[in-house]
């Protein structure tokens, strides 16, 4: 069974400076549904019920069936919550996230899939409504088998959940992404990261995928890793925003993939040692990287620093440096971030 089961009701369930285990359950840990909607045949529960996580408490929903939270909403501060190795679907599935102080533990969601629907389960957290506010967080997510974090999407034309989710604040925070089968972290709509460290490596498709939700599908299928995501965005040439914001890439097929615009302002990003490339625009996409303030971004890879496929997407380094393995490099530096007296960028590398 659950730990805790709701549907149709409302339920809020509040811990508060205390421990809960909800570890080992045929199905979840908690499960919150009290709605209910079709989507292409399958029923889909969703909840605004509220799971509150607060002053000091210590959670886990570890090594369940199914989830270990799913559905309601998701606040906790000042908390520890650790949500690791559940089987068919995600460790957190959550409508909207509030995040203070706090430790968040996702690792090694299986993605077994649940009546041979597969769909988009695996991921560390799937948060998937129109508020999410991360702030003096850590998130590990490491080894789930589709995302380690996955932000912002709304299911369906379902309006009755509400509004499209159009910004993710994450600000005085770290994201500890690694070794996911997809995205280390898969932001669907925009985002205004701020004061925020991000340590992405070893994930299957890239370390950050700033997506549009423009690829449609109905189901997720594991076996031929068909990495699309079934949403629409709200605003799909909405622009996601690094503010003082430090970013570790290496290891990933690609260090960046970018759908949309991403602007980088006075941060760092070191971008190396990527399978692929270091930053990839997705096909067909109208996408730009533009730089600015005191912003230093070193690019490498075993494939190309950055590449496109068409006119619209575009690489701008209006203040800044951007290190690459060009000709148009420079100075002395080299691929640290750092940026030396002399060195000079000269020319965009597209």
């Amino acid at each position: 069974g659950h730990g805790i089961w709701n549907q149709g009701g409302t339920m809020n369930v509040e811990i508060d400076g205390g421990t809960f285990n909800a570890n080992g359950n045929t199905w979840g840990g908690i499960t919150l549904i009290n709605q209910w909607a079709d989507f292409n045949g399958y029923d889909y529960g969703y909840s605004y019920d509220n799971l509150v996580i607060k002053n000091g408490s210590q959670v886990t929903m570890s090594n369940n069936g199914t989830y270990g939270y799913n559905n309601g909403n998701l606040t906790i501060s000042d908390s520890t919550f650790t949500a690791e190795n559940n089987a068919a679907r995600d460790n957190i599935a959550c409508s909207n996230l509030e995040a203070v102080n706090s430790t968040i533990n996702v690792n090694g969601a299986q993605g077994t899939g649940y009546n041979g629907v597969y769909w988009v389960f695996g991921n560390g957290i799937d948060v998937g409504g129109n508020e999410i506010y991360i702030d003096g967080t850590t998130i590990n997510a490491a080894g789930n088998c589709r995302s380690g974090i996955y932000l912002g999407y709304a299911v369906g034309d379902f309006s009755e959940i509400g509004e499209v989710q159009a910004l993710a604040v994450i600000k005085n925070s770290q994201m500890n992404v690694s070794g996911n089968g997809k995205s280390g972290l898969d932001i669907i709509n925009t985002a205004n990261i701020d004061a925020t460290t991000i340590n992405a490596s070893s994930n299957g498709l890239a370390g950050i995928h700033f997506n549009n939700g423009s690829n449609i599908i109905t189901e997720f299928d594991l076996n031929s890793h068909a990495f699309y995501d079934p949403y629409n965005s709200s605003d799909p040439n909405g622009t996601s925003v690094l503010n003082n914001t430090t970013v570790n890439l290496s290891g990933n097929n690609i260090g960046i993939v970018l759908s949309r615009e991403l602007n980088a302002n006075d941060s760092v990003i070191v971008n190396t040692g990527n399978g692929s490339q270091g930053i990839k625009y997705e096909m067909g996409e109208t996408a730009v990287y533009k730089e600015n303030g005191n912003t230093i971004a070193a690019i490498s890879s075993t494939g190309a620093e950055i590449e496109g496929d068409n006119e619209e997407q575009l690489t701008l380094i209006e203040a800044g440096s951007l290190q690459g393995s060009r000709d148009n490099m420079t100075g002395t530096y080299e691929f640290n971030g750092v940026k030396a007296d002399d060195e000079v960028y000269a020319a965009p590398i597209n």
